[in-house]
């Protein structure tokens, strides 16, 4: 009887060890699982956040830009004119060449459409209509407005480096609300400069490491002219 006991208590054992190394099995899986996910979750806001600040450095060389460039109303109506430099447009112009869309019907610029960012040519070298950005826009790294090369983001790789496009909205009373200028090509009759306040807009868009995480930002900018 004391033989048979024993055996019925080394089975209970071996069954126990079983039952602990299968736990511990699954806790194991489980745990290799977790650790899997945190790390892709990590992965995905670094690279949430390196596309947030490359697009904040586009917008704030396209500031830095605008203020080393843009200090009188002759420069101003210099750069933002019909044939104006690449990524460079106004919505006061009375002609609608210098405007995003060149004020064509069903046409809009969403900055958070990838393919809103074009060129303004096909592949064929043609104006491409349904582009509208048809000057196009500005790459960091480039010389795309003639002013020497802008300065990259180094935390961007060299084929996803920021882009941005600016746009003249015109004078602003006190408050720093736009006001119109009658559509007229000429921003000012004053060409010795009023120190009103001028405003314009910059979106910019930045990515990741890889190309499919993408931000865009919007900054508008006074200058006094």
């Amino acid at each position: 009887m004391l033989h048979l006991k024993q055996k019925k208590q080394q089975g209970a054992v071996l069954i126990m060890v079983l039952l602990l190394l299968m736990v511990m099995t699954v806790l194991g899986v489980s745990g290799v699982g977790n650790s899997i996910l945190e790390e892709k979750m990590s992965a995905n806001h670094m690279q949430n956040y390196s596309a947030e600040q490359s697009a904040e450095f586009g917008a704030r060389v396209a500031a830095w830009w605008l203020k080393s460039n843009v200090n009188s109303l002759d420069e101003l109506n210099t750069w933002f004119r019909v044939g104006g430099r690449t990524g460079l447009y106004s919505i006061q112009s009375a002609v609608a060449q210098d405007t995003i869309c060149k004020e064509s019907d069903g046409c809009s610029f969403d900055p958070r459409v990838s393919d809103h960012w074009c060129s303004g040519v096909d592949d064929d070298g043609n104006e491409d209509d349904g582009c509208p950005l048809h000057k196009g826009f500005v790459t960091l790294g480039t010389n795309d407005l003639g002013t020497g090369n802008l300065p990259i983001a180094v935390t961007s790789p060299a084929d996803l480096q920021p882009q941005f496009v600016v746009e003249y909205i015109g004078l602003t009373d006190r408050s720093g609300r736009a006001t119109g200028t009658g559509g007229t090509e000429s921003y000012s009759s004053n060409a010795s400069g009023s120190g009103e306040s001028h405003i314009f807009k910059v979106t910019a868009v930045g990515w990741g490491n890889v190309p499919t995480v993408r931000n865009v930002i919007q900054r508008s900018y006074f200058i006094s002219l």
